[in-house]
């Protein structure tokens, strides 16, 4: 820069140009390279900005897919439900249309299905071959004593169901026959492997995936079994008790359990095994099934690290300038 700045000067100088002319020249020189500068960080800004808006919209899209295929799972089985429990009456004994509803519902979630006496005795059930029937228990205190159109999950429950991997559990059942009191079409649903048809498969960029929490803030679903049916809460803190996780836990407070959609940014420990203090991009809506009733409110999120953003920015600016 001296060598250039001496050779310019002194060129002036044996052409008789004003020196101060020169520096003028110089000085406005720089001025321009350092708006150019100033102007490539700004655009930088607002690229990465607008791409993060973009990763989040994406993401969005995904986490309503899944919420959808939720939703459409359940309704499914409710209507499956009703239906057989219309028709059951006469053939309880040889429990063909159990076993029928039971070998198809296997995908979606359903453990067991039985018809149960008033007294709550099981007149017939069918059920995964690792499935404790005695864990049915008396669903008289989780049905309605008159049918629901659609009908309508009972209490959520966690524990270690089948191998003894931890799960989160609910009943869902209707009345045998709505004006005598016979009994009732009673199943029992994996909820985590019913979510985690439709959150399982997603990824958002190279390593997102998504989660699903219920009303009281606890894992429906998660890609680390660890977290299913714990508190996301005190998971968190739990595992990383040095970082503050007040922005995730206000979003989901404030926003996942309230039934709202949305986008934002927190700070996360982990991810996919990968342990560190890092920013993530999260998206998240509710679940609208009707046959969760008024009591459960579930929300789906996508989450990616936001290095994903960084490195699309990287690529666009090679692009650009390369």
């Amino acid at each position: 820069m001296k060598r250039l700045l001496s050779g310019l000067l002194g060129r002036a100088g044996s052409a008789g140009t004003s020196r101060p002319l020169v520096v003028f020249a110089l000085t406005l020189l720089f001025v321009a390279l350092g708006v150019a500068v100033f102007l490539v960080y700004q655009n930088a800004g607002i690229m990465l900005e607008q791409i993060r808006d973009d990763f989040n919209q994406q993401q969005l899209i995904l986490a309503r897919q899944a919420a959808a295929q939720v939703d459409a799972d359940l309704a499914d089985i409710a209507i499956a439900i009703e239906s057989l429990a219309h028709n059951l009456p006469g053939t309880a004994e040889d429990g063909y249309g159990l076993r029928a509803l039971r070998e198809w519902g296997r995908p979606k979630g359903i453990l067991a299905i039985a018809a149960v006496g008033p007294s709550g005795e099981v007149l017939a059930a069918h059920h995964d071959p690792s499935f404790d029937v005695g864990q049915l228990g008396d669903p008289r205190a989780d049905c309605p004593a008159a049918p629901t159109h659609p009908a309508t999950l009972g209490p959520l429950r966690s524990g270690a169901e089948g191998r003894g991997a931890v799960t989160v559990t609910a009943d869902i059942c209707h009345p045998l026959d709505p004006e005598k009191d016979v009994g009732f079409l009673y199943a029992r649903l994996d909820l985590t492997r019913l979510i985690s048809r439709a959150a399982g498969p997603i990824r958002s960029g190279r390593t997102g995936y998504a989660w699903a929490i219920d009303a009281d803030g606890r894992f429906l679903y998660h890609p680390d079994r660890e977290f299913v049916g714990r508190s996301a809460f005190e998971a968190r803190h739990e595992r990383q008790p040095y970082i503050s996780f007040s922005e995730i836990d206000h979003i989901m407070r404030d926003q996942m359990l309230q039934g709202e959609e949305g986008m934002g940014v927190y700070e996360s420990g982990w991810h996919r095994g990968v342990e560190g203090q890092m920013e993530k991009l999260i998206a998240f809506t509710p679940v609208p099934s009707a046959v969760l009733g008024g009591t459960h409110v579930w929300s789906v999120a996508v989450v990616a690290p936001t290095t994903e953003v960084a490195e699309a920015v990287r690529r666009v600016y090679r692009r650009q300038y390369a």
